[in-house]
């Protein structure tokens, strides 16, 4: 019997730093692997607020097959000071997602 598949992510909780609320684009790249035999799928990607946008392979991921989610925010929209975000990750393993988060200090140029 194979291995179920495994959903292993590089960080769940990744620090991006200083961004500044003049730029209109600041993109996060989380990376995604699969650690178990079969495959599994991602279903959705989904943001906690407005500032973010996501992206994710809508293919299978095999033993050994690595993905990225790309996170678009916007730091435009954010307050000065520090912020916290999170993505909530659905795959066709279970119905709760996975949540990953980002953070860091917006501030003016």
């Amino acid at each position: 019997m194979k291995e179920p598949p495994q959903v292993v992510y590089e960080s769940t909780d990744y620090d991006i730093g200083t961004v500044y609320l003049e730029d209109t684009v600041h993109i996060v790249k989380m990376k995604v692997s699969n650690g178990g035999g079969q495959c599994f799928r991602f279903i959705d990607v989904v943001s906690s607020c407005d500032c973010t946008k996501t992206e994710f392979d809508k293919e299978p991921l095999y033993h050994g097959d690595e993905s990225t989610i790309k996170v678009t925010l916007n730091p435009s929209l954010l307050d000065e000071g520090a912020f916290e975000r999170m993505i909530g990750v659905y795959t066709d393993l279970k119905k709760r997602p996975d949540t990953l988060y980002f953070h860091g200090i917006a501030k003016h140029k």
